[in-house]
């Protein structure tokens, strides 16, 4: 009943962490749930009981009493963006080879939901300790911060994941071999675009969001919607990029709204913003609508139908 929503049950995020992912695989009904470090969980983990980070599966089969099937616990303790099929969980998350800080794609396999195992994972050269990034991925357009490459949230499309890589921008995989990722495209705005400013707020540099574009009756998507969640000045907009050839993707248009567009003060060689959070964050496709609308949260401006 819409009308009197009720609490079935509840699960707690792990001590010291938050959930702020889940997935359903509702054929089997197994619900997956990211837990990553957060010291603001007042639950904190003891002595005895280390951080555990990473997902855990329950079996919601009765809503009301959901059961823990199994746990997968990642190294490093960052977990965040998330997809599902009815055999693999992909995952942002960090591994006992990551730089802090620096989530790379985890791809796990739950065939069997009570022994959850690592098929393959996938990182942007530099993430890895002992690595370095490529010159695309060092600086900032100051010159002078560092941008800030980790892997944000997956979106799963077929055999492809599109990924939104913060700094690093969108990255498109091949999955037809789960254990074996292969890119095929990257579309890297930063720079010329600024990325991490040095995150006053704690948060939040370049890419949150690559969405492909529902594509009926099409293999591929040939478009997609990319959303930054950038807290500085100027914050963060979407853009439209024509992906039909991965290796070469392409800026159609960007979007944005009056009242945060860009404003230049040339006298000082700074932006000028308006105070709070003006960034774009997740965009959404209408289902009935092939593609062609697409709702986009925009953080103190609220919901925009485009």
């Amino acid at each position: 009943n819409p009308a009197d929503m009720q609490v079935l049950s509840f699960i707690p995020a792990n001590a010291g962490t938050r959930s702020a992912y889940l997935r359903v695989d509702c054929g089997r009904k197994i619900l997956a749930m990211a837990h990553s470090g957060w010291p603001e969980n007042p639950n904190k983990p003891t002595a005895d009981q280390p951080l555990k980070t990473g997902i855990t599966l329950h079996d919601v089969t009765d809503p009301r009493n959901p059961k823990q099937i199994s746990e997968y616990n990642n190294a490093g303790g960052a977990t965040h963006g998330m997809e599902m099929d009815d055999k693999y969980v992909y995952l942002c998350g960090t591994t006992e080879n990551s730089k802090p800080r620096d989530e790379e794609l985890m791809i796990l396999d739950y065939t069997n939901p009570a022994s959850v195992k690592l098929a393959a994972t996938w990182h942007v050269t530099g993430q890895h300790k002992g690595e370095n990034f490529s010159e695309m991925n060092q600086k900032n357009p100051n010159g002078q911060t560092d941008q800030f490459i980790t892997c944000h949230e997956i979106i799963k499309d077929g055999n492809r994941l599109y990924m939104a890589y913060r700094d690093a921008g969108v990255i498109i995989l091949d999955i037809t071999d789960r254990t074996k990722p292969v890119e095929v495209g990257t579309f890297d705005f930063v720079p010329p675009y600024n990325g991490d400013p040095g995150m006053p707020l704690g948060c939040c540099p370049g890419a949150h969001t690559a969405a492909p574009v529902p594509h009926e009756g099409k293999p591929l998507p040939t478009l997609l919607v990319l959303t930054d969640e950038h807290f500085s000045c100027p914050p963060g907009f979407g853009q439209v990029l024509d992906i039909s050839e991965p290796k070469r993707m392409m800026v159609l248009s960007t979007y944005r709204i009056e009242e945060v567009d860009d404003q230049y003060d040339q006298a000082t060689g700074k932006f000028v913003c308006k105070q709070g959070q003006q960034s774009t964050h997740l965009p959404w496709f209408d289902p009935r609508s092939h593609g062609a609308l697409v709702y986009q949260a925009w953080y103190d401006q609220g919901l925009r139908a485009i």
